[in-house]
């Protein structure tokens, strides 16, 4: 096969994940979406009241790490491929998306400093003041029951408020799925075919 061939193979496949980049990015929102849920849920387990401002902060971190992951573990699977694929014929110069996956980092800190959509869902789900006056002490068997139904209050607020949120987030995750196709192709671009390469 032709370096030829393989570039334009590999434009012909840019052009069909471009095409295709709104449905991805909806997948891997709900996935991010999904997976973070678990991990909430799990944090929750346990969850001590007197660290209660913490945990939205720390939630908004792992939210952006995440965030970073799924995007960049799409690219592996995309991008990484096409990669692997022209380095045995064109070496360093193997087209790249560095600029865009640096952005990556940019865009996933702005939903970890942007944390007032976890506060908003915290505030209106957490038991305030007069709630946990009246709560039942640590060592009270209605401890465990009690402490279980503020947990599943606060994990449904989270999740109606993630849900509100998705589409901004895929339409973000959208963005950058393209942005990194066309850096890419950029670089494909300036590659000059010549001859005949065994495949």
């Amino acid at each position: 096969m032709s370096l030829e061939s393989i570039i334009h193979q590999q434009q012909e496949t840019l052009q069909r994940w471009h095409q295709q980049s709104q449905r991805d990015a909806e997948d891997l929102a709900e996935s991010l979406n999904e997976s973070f849920q678990v991990h909430v849920a799990a944090e929750l387990d346990g969850f001590v009241w007197d660290f209660a401002d913490d945990f939205v902060t720390m939630i908004t971190a792992e939210w952006g790490d995440r965030y970073a992951r799924e995007v960049d573990a799409h690219w592996q699977k995309t991008l990484g491929r096409l990669q692997s694929q022209l380095e045995a014929y064109v070496g360093d110069e193997t087209p790249e998306y560095a600029q865009t996956a640096n952005e990556l980092d940019r865009r996933s800190l702005y939903f970890c400093v942007d944390k007032s959509v976890f506060q908003k869902a915290f505030d209106a789900a957490k038991p305030g003041v007069l709630g946990m006056l009246l709560a039942p002490s640590m060592d009270n068997e209605r401890w465990d029951d009690w402490s279980a139904e503020q947990n599943q209050k606060i994990l449904q607020s989270l999740k109606k408020a993630l849900s509100s949120i998705l589409p901004k987030i895929a339409l973000a995750i959208s963005k950058t799925l393209d942005d990194a196709y066309d850096e890419y192709a950029q670089g494909l671009a300036l590659l000059k075919p010549g001859a005949l390469v065994e495949a």
